[in-house]
C-alpha cells in the first residue's frame, strides 16, 4: 500500500490454539449444546493433534463433521477439518465442505476467513473478496480479517478500497485498545487481550500490550505476556526487559524471558 504499512502476511497454518481463543460474541447463543459423541470426537482430536497422531485426529475430525447438532465443537472441528484437507492437497473438498457448513451455522468469521484464504489460493478471487467482508461484518474485531482484506484489494490494484480496509484495521485496533486498558471490568480487559493475541505482529498492538504490563491485575499482565509472545514487536522490548527485572516471581520472569525470546526470533 502506498502511504501505509501492512502488518505481516496473513500466515498459513491453521492453529488449533487460534481457533479455540477467538469467538465472535454473536456467535455463541445461536450454537446448541453439543451432543456426548461430539464432545468425545473433538476430545479425541485435540488430544491426536497434540500428540502428532494425525490419522487419529484426521478421522474423528471427518466423523464430527457429518454430525447433525450445530455446535461449538462441530464448526471448530469442521474447521480443522477443512484445514487439514488442504494439507492432502484436497483444497477444492475443503473449501466445498466450508462452504456447506456456513449456512448451517451462524456467521463466524473464522469460517469465512480460512475459506477467503483457500479461495484466493486457488485463485476464487472474486469468492475470496465476499468471505473476507462477510468475516468483518460477522466479526470486525478479527484483525486478521481486515489485513487480508487490504492485501486482496491492493493485489488487485484497488488502492482505494485497500486504503479504506486498512483504515477500519486502525480503528479496531485502538477501539480494541482502549477497552485492554480503559475496560470497566477485568473480564474486558482480558477479552481485548484476547483479540490482539490472535492478531499479527503490529506496533501499534505491541504498544498497547507494553503498557498493559503495568497494569495493577495480575491477570491481566499474564495475559498480556502471552499476547506479547504471539504478537509482539521489538518496540516492545524494553518494557518487557523492565518488567522481567521487576517480576514478583521466578514464573513472571520465565515468562518475560520466553516473551523476549519470541520477539527477539521475529526481529533477529
Amino acid at each position: 500500500m502506498r502511504s501505509k504499512k501492512h502488518p505481516p502476511q496473513i500466515e498459513d497454518e491453521l492453529i488449533v490454539e487460534n481457533i479455540e481463543e477467538h469467538r465472535s460474541e454473536a456467535d455463541l447463543p445461536h450454537l446448541h449444546t453439543p451432543s456426548k459423541t461430539q464432545q468425545a470426537l473433538y476430545q479425541e482430536a485435540r488430544t491426536a493433534l497434540k500428540n502428532g497422531e494425525d490419522s487419529i485426529a484426521f478421522e474423528a475430525l471427518k466423523n464430527l463433521s457429518v454430525t447433525q447438532t450445530t455446535s461449538a465443537p462441530k464448526r471448530d472441528g469442521t474447521l480443522l477439518y477443512a484445514g487439514m484437507l488442504e494439507q492432502r492437497g484436497q483444497r477444492r473438498e475443503a473449501i466445498e465442505l466450508l462452504e456447506a457448513l456456513i449456512p448451517q451455522i451462524p456467521p463466524s468469521g473464522d469460517v469465512f476467513l480460512v475459506l477467503a484464504r483457500m479461495q484466493q489460493a486457488e485463485g476464487l478471487l472474486d469468492d475470496s473478496e465476499r468471505s473476507l467482508r462477510d468475516a468483518t461484518r460477522s466479526a470486525p474485531e478479527l484483525l486478521r480479517a481486515w489485513v487480508a482484506l487490504a492485501q486482496l484489494l491492493e493485489t488487485n490494484g484497488r488502492h482505494d478500497a485497500a486504503e479504506d480496509a486498512m483504515l477500519h484495521y486502525e480503528r479496531e485496533v485502538y477501539r480494541i485498545g482502549a477497552q485492554v486498558e480503559h475496560g470497566a471490568t477485568l473480564e474486558q480487559r482480558l477479552e481485548a487481550i484476547a483479540q490482539f493475541q490472535v492478531a499479527l505482529p503490529d506496533p501499534r498492538i505491541s504498544r498497547i500490550l507494553a503498557r498493559a504490563l503495568k497494569n495493577d491485575a495480575f491477570d491481566v499482565q499474564s495475559a498480556a505476556l502471552g499476547a506479547l509472545e504471539r504478537v509482539g514487536t521489538d518496540n516492545a522490548l524494553e518494557a518487557v526487559e523492565n518488567y522481567r527485572k521487576n517480576a514478583t516471581s521466578a514464573a513472571l520472569q520465565k515468562r518475560a524471558d520466553q516473551v523476549l525470546e519470541a520477539i527477539n526470533a521475529r526481529h533477529p
